[in-house]
């Protein structure tokens, strides 16, 4: 009943993107056979992480207390903790990494400085899906296809990742799905200010314990805090593990229809005047983005004999997207695929690693001018085609006590621009953009004390090449001279766990980059890149995980607790500029983008007669603005408060109720400030003191 009218009630119905219809058909075909309920607990908890998780980075399934380098986990019940809505409180309790939100239905990942030339959009970070790469080609990730509802869980490798996962100085993330364990159907419904509500509607099948799939659909909608703001997205996703002997397959696909509109970026007086009005011309121009993405992917795994296994995977993804906005009206098409291959050789305590990766995509992409929200003449008309590939091998020692690994890569990257139609005064015709074949190394050794105990050194070359939207702004102009950055880090790590109760991960590193990419938003909007010198960045992240109580029988049967600090101190270093016609120096600023400090803390308290309550509190340092450091953001507390019952009825039926309080302390601050912005309009004001509640259906056996 409730998904026969799943979409009814959405306010515009789903475009026609290859066969979402025939599978939403099938969805509403697998759930009317389904007999019962089943979904996760609303609760948080840090057990799984103390109790010593396995994670798959760097290509290998083992310990997280095996890792050399900083790498966190999150499950699924940590990677929401408050409103279901974006996925941002659950990493940002993390050190070192801050998700944030200029506009509802995007998103920003900084990540060790890497905000810099992420302007918008999630850059200089490779993101994969159940393994399989989710970053296209361009250099770009489209993150927010996905509901974070699908997301299972969330595994965060910080620093220069390049010898294992290609282009990338800040990190890799990797996401995985659910997995589920009975068959089973779960509906949640969560509403909240600002007219929000979100549908998700789950139906879990496992014919055998080698063949498990999950469906999901999600509708969410909301008016948002500031005017212009409306966002409205609807999603499918599906999901199949099949083993068979020593294969083992996963399938996966994804369908989503996203709108969002986009309010612009005010200045300081026009805050203290009304923070929740747009930028004036961000409405009459009807500044908006409007996608359907269909992704879909395939990893094959086998296991040939005790010592020699592969992993394969590849996919296909196709985008149309319409963006108004207030300079110009974009129309965009885009096409792209990969591959993934890795062959893992075992033999005692060595293990050799050989692969590669390759993602291609072919970008239609015509710019028109924008009349008062409606298309008028064209600007341009390019085609671009755009390659990255990379080759890797790596070498993995483990004598029980000591570890080395060293993995070494050699990455391509190359652009063509084809201006098919030109209406400007840059000419039509083609350019390439290829920097020459780059070679990344890494090298990390590790000592442990003890099966819960380790240190490492982690030495890691790190390459990132500009994206296509940083060698061709949307003003249609193209920078052939940006040079993709390169760095080194250094890294001294030390992870250590007493007895599942209490865990302290901590890392100091230091990075030198060179050539670093920076952004700065022209007279039009048009943002806008240029290579900034070198810049130094130091830094000390801690995590600290504690069980308080942990008594199934009791009154109080579980409160866990944890403590994220951040300190980064990022300077530019030879770097100049021209400025008014004079060249200014920045050396020893701040870099822009980077708050020094940063605070978390996180409390979860579960009750026997089912009640829970977590607390949530972020602290973030002043942010410099620009290059120059005269404009920064002000420091601010962010607090988050959830609390709820489960309650099981007689027929096994269990009810989870909850409501939260989301910026409970009523403080003014910004979840993505524009950098470098011309005009001064640096400031996006996120919403003050709001409210959610939900609830959680399901059945149990």
């Amino acid at each position: 009943m409730f998904l026969a009218s799943f979409f009814y009630f959405c306010k515009k119905p789903l475009k026609p993107l290859f066969m979402h219809k025939t599978l939403f058909i099938f969805f509403i075909f697998i759930v009317i056979q389904l007999p019962v309920l089943s979904q996760q607990n609303d609760t948080i908890s840090s057990t799984v992480y103390l109790e010593g998780v396995d994670v798959q980075g760097f290509e290998s399934s083992r310990s997280i207390m095996d890792i050399p380098a900083s790498d966190h986990y999150l499950p699924q019940s940590m990677l929401l903790p408050g409103p279901k809505a974006a996925l941002l409180d659950g990493p940002n309790t993390l050190p070192g990494v801050r998700i944030e939100q200029r506009s509802p239905g995007s998103y920003r990942v900084n990540m060790r400085g890497n905000l810099l030339r992420s302007p918008f959009g999630v850059r200089n970070v490779k993101v994969y899906w159940n393994g399989i790469p989710f970053t296209e080609a361009t250099g770009s990730t489209p993150l927010n296809w996905i509901d974070p509802a699908f997301m299972g869980s969330l595994e965060l490798i910080k620093g220069p990742t390049s010898a294992i996962y290609g282009a990338g100085m800040s990190g890799a993330m990797l996401f995985s799905g659910t997995r589920p364990t009975a068959t089973g159907v779960a509906l949640n419904i969560e509403g909240g200010s600002f007219n929000y509500i979100k549908t998700t509607l789950e139906a879990d099948i496992v014919a055998s314990d080698q063949n498990r799939q999950v469906i999901k659909a999600s509708w969410q909608q909301s008016e948002g805090y500031r005017r212009h703001t409306n966002m409205d997205r609807k999603a499918l996703y599906w999901q199949q593990n099949y083993t068979v002997d020593d294969w083992n397959i996963t399938a996966q696909l994804l369908y989503s229809d996203l709108f969002y509109q986009l309010p612009g970026g005010l200045t300081n007086d026009q805050v203290a005047e009304d923070r929740r009005q747009s930028r004036p011309r961000a409405p009459v121009q009807n500044s908006s983005i409007d996608l359907q993405g269909l992704y879909t992917g395939v990893m094959v795994q086998k296991q040939f004999d005790d010592h020699i296994s592969n992993k394969f995977s590849t996919y296909i993804q196709t985008e149309n997207k319409e963006n108004p906005f207030i300079t110009n009206y974009k129309l965009e098409e885009k096409t792209g695929w990969g591959l993934r291959e890795v062959l893992t050789l075992d033999y005692q305590q060595h293990q050799w690693q050989f692969g590669g990766e390759w993602l291609g995509l072919v970008w239609d992409n015509r710019i028109y001018e924008n009349d008062s929200g409606r298309i008028d003449g064209l600007r341009f008309d390019d085609r671009i085609v755009a390659h990255q590939a990379f080759a890797f091998a790596q070498y993995r020692l483990n004598t029980g006590k000591w570890g080395l690994e060293a993995g070494t890569s050699w990455q391509l990257t190359r652009y063509v621009i084809d201006r098919q139609e030109s209406n400007t005064t840059i000419p039509e015709g083609t350019v390439t953009y290829q920097p020459g074949l780059e070679w990344q190394s890494r090298l990390a050794l590790s000592y442990k004390f003890s099966p819960r105990q380790i240190s490492y050194l982690n030495i890691s070359q790190g390459y990132s090449p500009p994206s296509t939207e940083e060698v061709r702004t949307s003003n249609g102009s193209i920078n052939e001279d940006l040079k993709p950055e390169q760095g080194i880090s250094v890294e001294v790590g030390w992870r250590n766990n007493w007895n599942t109760r209490f865990m302290v991960d901590a890392a100091v590193f230091h990075m030198r980059q060179r050539e670093t990419i920076v952004s700065k938003v022209a007279e039009d909007g048009t943002v806008e890149f240029e290579n900034a010198g070198s810049t130094q960045q130091s830094g000390f992240e801690m995590l600290l995980l504690y069980n308080f109580f942990d008594q199934p029988t009791s009154f109080v049967q579980k409160l866990d607790g944890s403590l994220a600090y951040t300190w980064h101190y990022f300077v530019f270093d030879e770097y100049e500029k021209e400025e008014a016609g004079e060249n200014v120096s920045f050396d020893g600023n701040r870099l822009t983008g980077t708050t020094p400090h940063r605070l978390s803390a996180f409390i979860d308290l579960q009750l026997m007669n089912g009640a829970f309550l977590n607390l949530n509190y972020q602290f973030n340092d002043a942010i410099p603005l620009n290059d120059a450091n005269t404009v920064y953001s002000e420091a601010y507390h962010h607090v988050v408060v959830k609390g709820g019952w489960k309650l099981l009825s007689r027929n096994n039926m269990e009810w989870n109720l909850y409501g939260g309080i989301n910026n409970l302390l009523n403080q003014e601050y910004s979840l993505g400030n524009d950098l470098n912005a011309f005009g001064n309009r640096y400031f996006n004001p996120a919403p003050t003191i709001n409210f959610f509640a939900g609830i959680n259906v399901k059945f149990n056996r």
